[in-house]
This record gives structure tokens, C-alpha cells and sequence, in this order.
């Protein structure tokens, strides 16, 4: 499952919310997915009939 989350972008990186915990949780792994502007998929297109 880890590596579907890291192609999907998640990935460790020190954040705020992350220091917030205050040393809970440390044995557990955190992923962060940084919200950006991604490219359009090549793969799919979406057509829609305006109804």
C-alpha cells in the first residue's frame, strides 16, 4: 500500500501538523500529500452531453 501512496504523491516531509502531535504516534509512519496543480490525465477524457 505504501508504495501506491508514494506514486500517488504522498510522501514523508516535515510538516507543522506533524510537530503538533507532541511525540505521539512516533513509531507510526506519516505521508503527507501536498494539495498543487497536477497536469490533466493523457490516459482518459471526459465528454459531457450539456443535459
Amino acid at each position: 500500500m505504501e508504495v501506491a501512496y508514494r506514486f500517488a504523491g504522498f510522501e514523508e516531509s516535515p510538516c507543522s501538523c506533524v510537530e503538533a502531535l507532541d511525540g505521539a504516534g512516533r513509531d507510526v509512519e506519516r505521508l503527507h500529500l501536498v494539495a498543487d496543480p497536477r497536469p490533466a490525465p493523457t490516459t482518459m477524457r471526459l465528454e459531457t452531453s450539456g443535459v
